[in-house]
């Protein structure tokens, strides 16, 4: 089956997001006191992970029934093991430079790291991993409701249902019926939305249209009501995924990778690994290059998130080389 490089597309952008995201958020340029500053980041990077699970579920949720033993080996490998091996790492770094008030000796490290990997404190970045797990259990299921009769009409009615219940989250909290849900209400409806949106036919320069005006109109109101609403960061998120649907990805046929191919097989590694190189680069800017003007906020995100993202595919690239098919223990496609 040709690949559909559309969806590399996707992951290159949600990499991007996610990683100027924490490029913003690290130098604490997400607090109020910065205001237009911080709404206008927060609208846009808000939309990284929620389209990073749209293409899982596009990917994922096809009809084609994968048998459950299979499904979640291949997820091991690719999810679970390169997770637990960066998380050591970043574990055993933070131990090292004093990152953690509760470990002071090898002993405390050994007894706090499985506890830390659970509950998500090893590295804060790395929740997606946590919520990822959950939609892969679900998976199975999904797979099966949508091969068993009308995919497209089944995912939509997942579709009016997380919808109705996330609208009914935000305008009246105090319903009892609200108790029984979380914030894994709208991500199951975003890895629902990706699948369901793929099978929807739109011609390409209409759906590139819809989804920026769509996408543009949501992100201005975000930007507008100040802090970005979780329900119309998951609809931005869709417009975003309609307008990349869009986009024309033909290409001639040639022995050298394309560079969205690559970088989207690197962006799990690169989510990873990304956190700590953002610290440096910001130690280093304040040991060498302060500042105090306004104006440098509103670039330096964007600054360090492409330095970030440039050398991580650059070290990825390099462990690629020397690892060969190795690497996929570090969150490397095939």
């Amino acid at each position: 089956m040709k690949r559909d490089l559309r969806y590399d597309v996707m992951r290159v952008v949600a990499i991007f997001l996610v990683v100027l995201q924490h490029a913003w958020s690290i130098p604490h340029l997400d607090t109020l006191e910065h205001g237009l500053l911080c709404y206008m980041y927060g609208a846009l990077v808000s939309c990284g992970v929620p389209l990073f699970i749209m293409v899982s579920g596009a990917l994922n949720l096809r009809p084609s029934v994968t048998e459950i033993g299979a499904f979640f080996r291949k997820r091991l490998l690719r999810v679970f093991v390169p997770f637990v091996i960066w998380a050591t790492i970043i574990y055993v770094l933070t131990y090292l430079s004093g990152g953690y008030t509760d470990v002071h000796n090898w002993k405390d490290a050994l007894c706090c790291y499985l506890p830390y990997l659970a509950t998500n404190r090893i590295n804060a970045s790395h929740w997606f991993i946590h919520l990822l797990i959950i939609l892969y259990l679900l998976t199975p299921v999904l797979q099966r409701a949508f091969a068993a009769g009308e995919a497209r009409k089944t995912a939509g009615y997942i579709l009016v249902v997380v919808f109705a219940l996330a609208l009914l989250a935000a305008l009246y909290p105090e319903m009892y019926l609200l108790r029984y849900t979380s914030d894994l209400l709208v991500y199951i409806g975003l890895y629902v939305a990706g699948y369901y949106l793929s099978l929807v036919e739109l011609p390409r320069k209409a759906g590139v249209l819809a989804g920026s005006i769509g996408f543009l109109v949501l992100y201005a109101a975000n930007v507008v009501m100040h802090r970005p609403a979780y329900l119309l960061i998951a609809l931005s998120s869709a417009a975003l995924f309609i307008a990349l649907l869009g986009v024309d990805c033909s290409r001639k046929e040639s022995n050298r990778e394309p560079l969205v191919l690559t970088i989207s097989r690197y962006s799990y590694c690169i989510y990873l690994m990304h956190v700590p190189l953002v610290c440096v680069f910001y130690i280093l800017q304040e040991r060498y290059m302060p500042y105090e003007q306004e104006w440098i906020n509103w670039l330096l995100p964007l600054a360090v998130a492409a330095i970030t993202l440039g050398l991580s595919a650059v070290l990825v690239w390099c462990a690629e080389k020397l690892l060969g098919r190795n690497t996929l223990y570090l969150g490397v496609a095939n």
